[in-house]
């Protein structure tokens, strides 16, 4: 979602089908695979474009929707490549629930559903 026109489309036909956002869910690669050095000036470009810039467009055309209504969940996920990959089941639960009134009180808090991979890689 690099394109403003795409993510207008994507928010107009969402609203149409569903009546406004609840929940933005942003899940965002990183680079593409490779040492720092090994990545050009222009990887990095497009990498920060896809992950960063996409998550501030797609906030910023839903935000106000969230605010107008009082309510709304963002959950913003990143892939790591270290240890076993986790299920969509794994992850779906717990993005289900940040998105729940149970976790109404969390605000800005990176949380490492990783399954122990970065703490083990240590």
């Amino acid at each position: 979602m690099t394109k403003p026109s795409d993510i207008e489309k994507l928010i107009s036909s969402t609203n149409k089908e569903f009546g406004q956002i609840d929940i933005l869910f942003l899940n965002a690669g990183g680079p593409k695979p490779g040492a720092f050095l090994e990545l050009s000036l222009e990887d990095w470009e497009i990498a920060v474009n896809q992950t960063l810039m996409s998550a501030v467009r797609l906030s910023y055309a839903v935000v106000p929707q969230m605010i107008s209504k009082g309510a709304g969940s963002i959950v913003a996920t990143q892939s790591h490549s270290i240890g076993r990959i986790g299920t969509v089941e794994e992850f779906g639960k717990t993005v289900v629930w940040l998105a729940s009134p149970a976790a109404s009180f969390i605000h800005g808090h990176a949380l490492m559903f990783d399954g122990g991979a970065v703490k083990s890689a240590l």
